[in-house]
């Protein structure tokens, strides 16, 4: 038995007395992260500067919820950062209660990054504890070897990325694959260099959406399987 996908309460209505259950949610607060200034030049480095500060996010978005929770509140909460800053929910792997279910909803859709000129970034928060950790990373499932060149031809992703400048560095992405082989979510970890266009940006948004659109095959769970994809690229050759 794994966790599927929905909405954190859905999911929560689902497993309420399916016997999954464990978790405390402790959450902390932590120093608050440098803003990103609009006019910071999009780059790797900033890229994972922005994707830390959605990690790092749930220490205090989560904090108003820490009150409610219980022994049997545990799971992952799929979450991305728009450009603009705004915090969306994906698909869930939540193991608790619908109240904290509700709770985290609220609170995640509440919380604010500011806004940049890069793509929109996702991670997984984890809800766990030392009694019983929250769902974690697996190892690779069988027959996921070869997936990875499958995404790329299954997305058509280097038509998609035809807008893009030649770069001598390819644009990585990691792509958060849940246990009923559903894509939770997938984000850049890498940019190319020189830095992208607004157009490649753009482009490349789409062809992360076409990958969250997949559906790979299902494993036991629960937890979660990390693929980290090399997108294709214009191959003409660079000064």
């Amino acid at each position: 038995m794994h966790a599927g996908l929905g909405t954190l309460s859905d999911v929560a209505a689902r497993r309420k007395g399916a016997g999954w259950v464990g978790l405390v949610l402790t959450l902390t607060a932590c120093a608050p992260t440098k803003a990103l200034v609009t006019e910071t030049p999009v780059s790797t480095a900033t890229l994972r500067q922005r994707t830390a500060m959605l990690a790092q996010l749930a220490t205090t978005a989560l904090l108003p919820c820490s009150k409610q929770v219980s022994a049997t509140d545990f799971g992952l909460l799929t979450v991305s950062a728009r450009p603009d800053g705004t915090i969306t929910l994906g698909p869930q792997q939540w193991l608790g209660s619908v109240e904290l279910a509700q709770c985290l909803t609220a609170a995640t859709l509440h919380a604010q990054l500011p806004p940049w000129s890069g793509p929109a970034v996702t991670w997984l928060w984890p809800i766990g504890s030392d009694r019983q950790p929250a769902p974690s990373l697996l190892a690779e499932p069988a027959g996921y070897h070869e997936l990875p060149q499958t995404l790329l031809v299954r997305g058509d992703l280097a038509a998609q990325l035809r807008s893009c400048q030649p770069a001598k560095n390819p644009i990585l992405a990691r792509v958060f694959v849940f246990p009923d082989g559903h894509i939770a979510g997938v984000t850049p970890l890498t940019l190319p260099s020189p830095p992208p266009t607004p157009t490649c940006i753009s482009s490349l948004e789409r062809a992360l959406d076409s990958l969250r659109t997949q559906t790979l095959p299902p494993f036991p769970g629960p937890g979660y399987f990390e693929l980290d994809l090399a997108l294709p690229l214009p191959t003409q050759s660079l000064p």
